[in-house]
């Protein structure tokens, strides 16, 4: 929701303590980033929110540019990166921990196609068949927590002329 030209003044709760120090720090011409307090909802409610303001100056004017945001907001967007990096690191550990059987099964599987007797050969390359279609998954799976962990770097190419 946006008041352009609203006074923030009226939203303040008498009781916060910093207030002063912000209005210092603007009076002297810094910005002030990410301060915690609590505001008055329009319902007399209470809110904790965090403040940034900013000088602009326009012209031959001054202004003071406020932007204020829900604290509980921002702590749910970081919850959820939490959960992302959560998310990234059991999709990360879990295909490591199913890669290295998988490994063993498809080197099984090969040895296993050159030893049986035609008959048994169908088994044995729907077993590595499958193994290999696993694997594959896995590495996708691998690569897209990598890619959103941000431990792998992208590199866009444009695709060949055909």
């Amino acid at each position: 929701m946006t008041h352009v030209g609203t006074s923030v003044r009226p939203l303040a709760v008498a009781e916060c303590p910093g207030e002063a120090a912000v209005g210092r720090l603007l009076a002297r011409g810094d910005g002030v980033e990410h301060y915690e307090t609590v505001r008055r909802r329009r319902d007399g409610g209470r809110v904790e929110v965090t403040v940034s303001a900013t000088l602009a100056d326009v012209g031959a004017h001054r202004f003071v540019l406020y932007t204020v945001r829900d604290a509980a907001e921002r702590e749910a967007r970081e919850r959820t990166e939490e959960m992302l990096r959560l998310k990234s690191s059991f999709l990360n550990n879990m295909s490591h921990e199913l890669r290295t059987p998988l490994t063993g099964i498809l080197g099984s599987a090969e040895l296993l196609a050159d030893e049986v007797d035609e008959p048994h050969r169908e088994s044995v390359e729907i077993i590595a068949s499958g193994a290999r279609r696993l694997h594959e998954t896995l590495n996708s799976v691998l690569d897209l927590a990598q890619i959103e962990s941000g431990t792998i770097a992208l590199h866009p190419e444009p695709p060949a002329a055909g």
